[in-house]
């Protein structure tokens, strides 16, 4: 993964993953859960995610090749965090990549939502 990011985008994606990230009050969570999945689909690296929308809080599952949850994606009122679906050292080299560039898809659409950029 070193190979593929700057040093700058290293710091901000192990910063957003365990820290999370801080939502304004009155996010659209449903909105946000969409953009989210959208950025991923999106993506030429291919993953694949579901997402459940539960009220005001929603769960998107990042998949690895295998189809298995490798990474969960938690959106309450208050904070956006990530959580691994797996033990660290069971990540595979392409389950690195998946999860990082979800990670990079998340605070992408978090960065819109809340008009950081």
């Amino acid at each position: 993964m070193t190979d593929l990011f700057t040093k700058d985008e290293r710091e901000n994606l192990t910063k957003a993953l365990t820290e999370g990230l801080v939502l304004l009050p009155d996010t659209d969570i449903p909105g946000l859960t969409m953009m989210i999945w959208e950025n991923i689909a999106g993506l030429p690296h291919a993953i694949e995610s579901n997402f459940n929308i539960i009220g005001n809080s929603s769960i998107l599952n990042v998949l690895n090749e295998n189809k298995e949850p490798i990474m969960n994606i938690h959106i309450n009122p208050e904070q956006l965090q990530f959580e691994l679906a797996i033990p660290e050292y069971k990540f595979t080299q392409k389950d690195r990549v998946t999860a990082a560039f979800a990670t990079m898809s998340t605070v992408d659409a978090w960065n819109k939502i809340t008009n950081f950029v």
